[in-house]
């Protein structure tokens, strides 16, 4: 179940599956991923395996973020090379495997995946939710302002 849920204004959370970027956690292992806003840091947390330690990732560090469709990669290009291409520039080498295979065949059901990227100290975190992360869009929507406000904020102004 993916959605967006509040915590009187101190957390948003959703629940996605890891892709990678996290070296505590397993591919596609579902994770509750957890902004912490009055301690601006966002939290990875297992759902399978509570005994696992949480991540936690402060937003200083934090680049930029980002959702994009399956759906609207695909509209981008038609062919297996373009796919690729595409997948690899929002995702890297994995994204370029997934969209070249996305345009193997003949696609026989659709499925609505969102693929949330996280940047920071020149890393990236992946995480995808399906047609169920309601709350995914939401979360990075008011995540990226955030973040942008705080680059804005933090830039020293030169006379």
């Amino acid at each position: 179940m993916f959605g967006l849920f509040k915590d009187k204004g101190k957390r948003l959370t959703f629940v996605a599956d890891h892709i990678e970027g996290l070296e505590n956690f397993k591919v596609q292992e579902r994770l509750n991923v957890t902004w912490e806003i009055e301690e601006h840091k966002l939290t990875f947390a297992s759902i399978e395996n509570k005994k696992k330690s949480k991540v936690n990732l402060n937003l200083n560090k934090v680049t930029d973020v980002g959702v994009a469709t399956e759906k609207e990669i695909t509209e981008k290009s038609k062919s297996v090379i373009g796919r690729a291409a595409v997948g690899t520039l929002l995702i890297g080498p994995l994204g370029g495997i997934i969209g070249g295979m996305s345009g193997l065949g003949n696609k026989k059901k659709e499925k609505d995946l969102r693929v949330a990227v996280i940047n920071y100290d020149d890393k990236q975190i992946v995480l995808l939710g399906n047609n169920f992360s309601i709350g995914m869009d939401g979360f990075f929507k008011q995540l990226n302002k955030q973040i942008q406000n705080s680059n804005l904020n933090s830039q020293d102004i030169e006379l």
